[in-house]
């Protein structure tokens, strides 16, 4: 997940976002850990932009005023598309603002959740459904073996 769920920001300025999963140990203990070399997505197009040792990303927003979808691929992570909504405004007098603040509890509340986008709520739902039924068997496997 990003640490920044959507924002409003002018055309052009500098966006600064972490990446962030979450692993569990043998005790099902959730541990947030950062997202490594994943390349940012704006609107699904890959940009040149990568997170870092602690899953931090800087990159500039288009200069077209609009609303676009910040999302990260791995090439070394299976991820849960994280998504950032931000909205583009052609002044350049105001400077960048959340409209959520960040938080470093990994549980996220409801009102939370991207909204008006079915498809995307469906992605997310089936890759915590595909996550869960991996665990699952690497359990049994772990279990009987």
């Amino acid at each position: 997940y990003f640490d920044i769920r959507s924002m409003n920001s002018p055309a052009g300025e500098t966006v600064l976002l972490t990446l962030t999963g979450i692993t569990y140990d043998e005790s099902f203990a959730p541990h947030p850990t950062p997202i490594v070399d994943a390349t940012i997505t704006i609107d699904g197009l890959p940009t040149t932009h990568t997170t870092n040792s602690e899953g931090m990303v800087v990159f500039p927003l288009p200069n077209e005023a609009g609303t676009f979808v910040i999302s990260a691929i791995s090439s070394t992570e299976t991820l849960v598309p994280p998504a950032c909504r931000i909205t583009v405004i052609p002044s350049v007098t105001t400077a960048s603002t959340p409209t959520t603040a960040p938080e470093n509890d990994p549980a996220r509340p409801t009102e939370d959740a991207p909204e008006g986008n079915p498809l995307l709520i469906a992605c997310l739902v089936s890759a915590v459904a595909v996550t869960v039924s991996t665990v699952i068997i690497l359990l049994r496997k772990k279990k009987s073996a």
